[in-house]
């Protein structure tokens, strides 16, 4: 059993800092083949460009990242501090199903102060795939930048193209068939709602 009360915490470290960018998945892992989730600091002139729905190109730490307004997971002024609203539904979308995701986090993490203070030099570490966990973290790497843009990248242009046109025909689906979407989460909500009705026990007393 560990003596966690008793262990002294004497080393602190700081952590990575100044990352021009990082990324949620890279396309050099297993499976990812050509695509990478990228995050980068934005401006607010280029926040306006993606409501605008045109396309970025930006320079990030020697590399170029061509932004598309339909691959983004998300961006402007996000709240990506532990536990935030932000986080969990990055967290909880399914934008990273077919992605192999694994990210190596310090185990004593402190968040405000983007360190570490543990019982052994650079701490211990544990890889985990969670946006929830990693988010934080990997924003921090940042500096905690006040905007930053999420998206999905294919390095192949030819993969590129036939995502480009499987969004347009999503969105003319979509467009086309709000009447039925609209049905379709009502019977939703009635299901779930009378689920719920069906666990709840009444006692009455006579």
């Amino acid at each position: 059993m560990l003596d966690n009360e008793n262990k002294v915490l004497k080393y602190t470290t700081n952590c990575l800092r100044d990352c021009p960018f990082v990324f949620l998945a890279r396309p050099s892992d297993p499976g990812n083949g050509n695509i990478r989730v990228v995050m980068v600091e934005i401006t607010e002139e280029q926040e306006r460009q993606l409501d605008s729905g045109k396309s970025l190109l930006l320079q990030r730490g020697g590399l170029s990242f061509n932004i598309e307004p339909d691959f983004c997971l998300g961006y402007g002024e996000l709240d990506l501090s532990p536990n935030s609203n932000d986080c969990i539904k990055i967290d909880k979308g399914d934008w990273d199903k077919r992605l192999y995701i694994r990210h190596f986090m310090p185990s004593e993490y402190d968040y405000p102060t983007h360190s570490v203070t543990s019982d052994i030099k650079g701490g211990k570490w544990y890889d985990t795939s969670r946006a929830l966990t990693y988010l934080p973290y990997l924003y921090a790497c940042m500096n905690k930048p006040k905007r930053v843009c999420i998206f999905r990248e294919y390095i192949d242009i030819i993969a590129m193209n036939r995502a480009k046109q499987k969004a347009a025909k999503q969105r003319e689906w979509t467009r086309n068939n709000k009447e039925y979407l609209a049905k379709k989460h009502q019977k939703r909500t009635a299901a779930k709602r009378n689920a719920k009705l069906s666990l709840l026990t009444f006692n009455i007393k006579k």
